[in-house]
């Protein structure tokens, strides 16, 4: 039996058995109706002629919608006026200068927002949530661990264990927040 009789097979048995489950739903019945217009197609001999254009316009759409959804809501959980975490994520590295883990940005977070009592490991679960859902921030290897950084930037080398980076031929001192 070729691949094509083995397929077909499978799908004939696969499909009686979704037929007895799901025959009273019209998704299923749309879904049927489809798949029995495309097993015409295979039959035929013939290859649909659809055009490539309006599902290549629908993709881009589609993420540009997404994205301004992650916009907003990473920013519309900002309690009473005060910053969202995004924003103030965005600020620390602002400041800062290089890329930050988690828990140095919970610092920085803590000293600008009052943050929920629901234990350490709930909010460090909040932050990375709320800055993986934004479009400015992004999780990057630096410097051997996890840290979070600005989209679109290119983050510094990371500091020799002597707290200087090596930048071309010169040796700069890496500032620190504390």
């Amino acid at each position: 039996m070729s691949t094509k009789a083995n397929l077909l097979a499978a799908h004939k048995a696969m499909s009686a058995v979704l037929d007895a489950k799901l025959a009273k739903l019209q998704e299923w019945q749309a879904f049927r109706a489809i798949d029995k217009a495309l097993l015409n197609l295979i039959e035929e001999g013939a290859t649909p002629n659809l055009p490539a254009a309006p599902a290549a316009a629908i993709v881009p759409a589609v993420a540009e919608k997404r994205r301004d959804a992650r916009s907003f809501r990473a920013r519309k959980n900002s309690r009473n006026g005060e910053p969202s975490y995004p924003d103030l994520g965005v600020r620390a590295l602002t400041e800062c200068g290089h890329p930050m883990p988690t828990t140095s940005l919970i610092e920085f977070i803590r000293e600008h927002r009052k943050l929920p009592k629901t234990g350490a490991r709930r909010v460090q679960v909040n932050v990375s949530s709320s800055f993986s859902h934004d479009e400015r921030l992004e999780n990057i290897v630096w410097n051997g661990a996890r840290a979070w950084w600005l989209v679109g930037r290119q983050p510094p080398p990371p500091p020799s264990p002597n707290g200087h980076a090596k930048i071309g031929e010169f040796d700069l001192p890496i500032a620190s927040r504390t």
